[in-house]
């Protein structure tokens, strides 16, 4: 059988990617560790993913002798279970603390460090003003604003001058471009002392500082001697210590979440920190990042740029479009070069898979604050693009808004659209990561999180191409082991068929930070995205650095758009009122060679940075809700749904040997009957070579193709026939959550296939009895009809087969809330966690009396322990207010088939 066919269809793989937080602390033994991996390994886990501390506090715990002991306990506990372990690079999270080097005096000059400017408002004219700028620069007034507290321990001595600018100001604060004034030819010992002219002027005093709202001592990434601390003080002393376990029980490092933090208030997260905040917010009071490298990085974008630096914190009537645009591009290009383009070669030189992600969560993956301003650059350089899902970002049918603990009213578009996408896209056009992403899920979902939540979130994941998973905040909240393990087994084959095979995309969509940077009009990426995948079109989601640095990702567009080998069909680029110069280069070189080039909306006005205008008599603009129609002009799709299906997403994927559509029913809760055109390059070579009078299927003939369901492994095949246009036309139902693969390639003689549950006909409905309903351990009338009720319900039942009658091959339990075990007697037909709740009793059924038992756990909202985050009820922070309760039980129809 072929290889990852019968991966698919196995009940384990050879490979093993699910890799769990595990917690370790200082004192931990080999015998309690082992205790807790022994746990993992009965449910199919052979991976986990360290994060070392001090037992759930956020308190820095040091990379010490107590590290090393405890890390010696672990070794010794995974090579006794055949386990491996990748080690956070953190202790606790975020990524950054320098193993509290940052801390101490030697390196206090490694830390973040800021700009930030105080102004004085004149009128002119005046002659021989003098203004003392060195106190107009210790002012603290905007550190009033964040805690008036602390006022007594200000500190104000490690402001430096760096500039003293003035420019004329307009109506509401705006600076009036072309008015600018550089000042530091009259400034001396620390007064200004100029001829103020005629009208209303704002006199800057810029400055760099340590001191923001963000977290403190952790490094700056914009700065390469303060990376090189964090190598040295974490990656080097780990290392050194585990170098003899490298590929054997360590498998690398995972490191998360590390901050620009130049804003956050302590410990919090500002998502939408970007320049030019304090035009329109008064107390705005937040500091931008910078480093040693900055002024060069910025000469180069623009020499008069101290002349200009007042634009990042106000408007002008136009300029600061430019400004702000090179003050975020020379940001997120150190950043890219400074961190993970310092960490990851030293890691590539000893072999060290490296991985992790930063901060995406609503929008912050452009911006600064909490996030890294960029996310393509940020995890160019690493062996996997990473993302996190956590909380209720990703719920069924919350794709426009969303609610979850860090926002109110969230952007379910991002999430559901966006999110997975932005790492399976970066490893697709990377050629450093060869296609491998990751998403660490599950955390902070709380106690809603059954085996049927969790399967939809991993299938949302597998559709939108992650190939890797980290469980986080996972727990069984008293639901059997047997449940977890037939769903760690699932994710393990998917995983294990992504990572061997390659996507078939056709449309590229173009990442939008640039265009926000700029101001003005943005749209965000994930809006073209979602009314793509809502209509079954398969994306990308790429920079314009493919454009701007093509050597960077093999960028090829001698004949159309290919990064890293990936072929595109066409571009869409999201409206806005700005471009990258590379990009529309190539807008205009797709004129001449035919490429489709859509931008949805509205077309810009001109270039990022240099503000030049452009010609827009190149550029076709199309409504957002029109642009499936248009790509369809110049696009084969390689799957069609006949009607509306919203809540239909899929992968097309490819091997040696066939092609797969992983298609997957997104839907809050109805099933879905679809009817499917498909077309695969399996289907051209079949009716090619019928042509040439091999006997292969022709249009109006059926090729051979399989039904997977790849929680069973078990293979159906499936009848449908080829169109004249060269489409595979068939028809396919999905139940509420299910994930379908059709694959069309070459069949082994071995590839056994079982009959559709569809196809089969309903047995005698009369020879069943009435179910007898229990629940064990539970206290009361009914418990199970109480909306707090949680844990098991049992329902028992005889079946009676004649003597010479036809057995039954199929037991379908139709409606089910939501895992369920069945029993024949005292033999498990399985157990299901997610629809369809069907089962294979044709070995198990007998002449006589068959006892028959189904064991049904309902979803754990309501499951009361002792869990907690970070002090706080899980479910304060959780999914759980957010969810749609469902009810509990066996609801059926009840059906035996066959």
């Amino acid at each position: 059988m072929l290889e990852q066919l019968k991966q698919l269809c196995s009940h384990e793989t050879e490979e093993h990617y699910i890799a769990p937080f595990f917690s370790l602390h200082p004192g931990d033994s080999k015998y309690g560790l082992s205790e807790r991996l022994r746990e993992l390994r009965d449910i199919g886990i052979y991976r986990i993913t360290v994060e070392y501390g001090a037992g759930g506090t956020m308190q820095l715990c040091r990379f010490d002798e107590d590290f090393y002991a405890a890390a010696d306990q672990l070794v010794e506990a995974c090579k006794e279970l055949g386990m491996q372990f990748r080690l956070q690079d953190a202790a606790p999270f975020p990524t950054g603390a320098a193993n509290g080097a940052l801390a101490e005096e030697q390196y206090a000059h490694l830390n973040k460090v800021f700009i930030d400017e105080r102004h004085v408002d004149v009128c002119g004219p005046y002659q021989g003003a003098v203004i003392r700028v060195s106190n107009l620069m210790h002012a603290v007034n905007s550190e009033m604003m964040r805690d008036m507290s602390n006022m007594s321990r200000m500190d104000v001595s490690d402001r430096t001058q760096l500039a003293v600018v003035a420019y004329r100001t307009l109506e509401d604060g705006i600076l009036e471009d072309g008015t600018g004034v550089f000042l530091d030819e009259y400034v001396e010992d620390g007064y200004l002392h100029w001829n103020i002219p005629e009208g209303y002027w704002r006199i800057f005093v810029i400055f760099t500082t340590g001191k923001s709202s963000g977290r403190r001592n952790y490094m700056n990434l914009l700065s390469a001697e303060s990376v090189r601390l964090q190598i040295e003080k974490v990656h080097t002393l780990i290392y050194d210590h585990l170098r003899d376990e490298l590929g054997k029980t360590w498998i690398g490092f995972f490191y998360d979440e590390p901050e620009i933090g130049n804003s956050g208030t302590g410990a919090a997260y500002d998502f939408h920190m970007l320049p030019g905040r304090r035009q329109n917010n008064g107390s705005d009071c937040e500091v931008l990042p910078w480093s040693p490298e900055m002024p060069q990085e910025m000469e180069v974008r623009d020499d008069k740029w101290k002349l200009h630096i007042p634009y990042l914190w106000y408007d002008g009537q136009r300029e600061h479009a430019g400004m702000r645009y090179y003050y975020m591009d020379a940001v997120t290009c150190l950043v890219r070069d400074n961190y993970n383009g310092q960490v990851y070669p030293w890691c590539a030189e000893r072999h060290i898979p490296y991985m992790g992600h930063v901060l995406e969560d609503e929008g912050s993956h452009t911006r600064l604050g909490c996030g890294n301003g960029h996310f393509f650059r940020s995890e160019y350089y690493q062996d996997r693009a990473g993302v996190d899902l956590i909380s209720a970002q990703v719920m069924p049918g919350s794709d426009r808004r969303c609610s979850w603990y860090g926002a109110i009213n969230g952007d379910g578009e991002f999430f559901h659209y966006g999110l997975a996408k932005l790492a399976s896209s970066a490893a697709r056009i990377s050629p450093v990561q060869k296609g491998a992403s990751l998403c660490e899920v599950f955390a902070v979902y709380g106690h809603m999180l059954g085996p049927k939540m969790s399967k939809f979130l991993l299938d949302h994941l597998f559709v939108n191409g992650i190939n890797d998973v980290i469980y986080a905040g996972f727990n069984r909240f008293g639901i059997p082991k047997a449940f977890y393990k037939g769903m760690d087994s699932y994710c393990e084959k998917m995983c294990f068929l992504l990572n061997h095979t390659d996507s078939v995309i056709k449309t590229a969509v173009l990442y939008h930070a640039d265009a926000e940077w700029s101001g003005g009009y943005a749209q965000p990426f994930q809006k073209a995205a979602g009314e793509l995948a809502r209509h079954q079109v398969s994306y990308d989601v790429i920079p314009s650095d493919v454009f701007r640095w093509p050597s960077l990702y093999d960028t090829d567009i001698s004949d159309g758009l290919a990064v890293n080998g990936n072929r595109y069909d066409a571009l869409v680029i999201p409206g806005c009122d700005w471009i990258d110069r590379s990009v529309y280069s190539f807008v205009k070189k797709s004129v001449e060679t035919g490429f489709p080039v859509i931008f949805t909306d509205r077309s810009p006005v001109g270039i990022c940075g240099s503000l030049e205008a452009v010609d827009t008599h190149c550029m076709k603009v199309v409504p957002l809700l029109e642009i499936v129609p248009a790509l369809a002009e110049s696009i084969r799709p390689d799957l069609i749904c006949e009607g509306e299906h919203p809540w239909i997403r899929y992968a097309h994927i490819k091997d040696e040997e066939g092609e797969y559509f992983l298609i997957h029913n997104e839907a809050p809760k109805a099933s879905d009957d679809i009817k499917l055109k498909l077309d695969a390059y399996r289907i051209h070579v079949m009716i090619k070579d019928k042509m040439a009078g091999d006997d292969m299927p022709a249009p109006g003939q059926s090729p051979a193709v399989l039904r997977i369901d790849p929680v069973t492994g078990k293979k159906t095949a499936v009848s449908g026939c080829i169109t004249g246009d060269g489409y595979l036309r068939l028809t396919m139902h999905l139940e509420q959550y299910e994930m379908g693969i059709i694959y069309i390639g070459n069949i082994s003689d071995d590839d056994t296939t079982i009959s559709d549950a569809a196809d089969l006909p309903v047995w005698k409905e009369d020879r069943i009895s009435a179910w007898e309903i229990s629940a064990p351990g539970a206290e009361g009338p009914a418990p199970w009809s109480r909306l707090d009720f949680s844990g098991e319900i049992c329902y028992r039942s005889v079946l009676v087969i004649r003597p010479g009658e036809n057995v039954p091959s199929v037991l379908d339990l139709g409606e089910v809330y939501e895992s369920c075990e069945v029993l024949i007697g005292d033999v498990s037909a399985g157990c299901r966690i997610a629809p369809p709740y069907r089962f294979d009793v044709s070995e198990l059924l007998h002449e006589g009396n068959n006892a028959v038992c189904v064991h049904v756990w309902n979803n754990p909202v309501n499951h009361s322990d002792s869990m907690s985050f970070m002090g706080l009820d899980p479910d304060s922070m959780s999914a759980a207010p957010f969810m749609i309760m469902e009810p509990s039980g066996l609801f059926g129809p009840v059906k035996w088939l066959g």
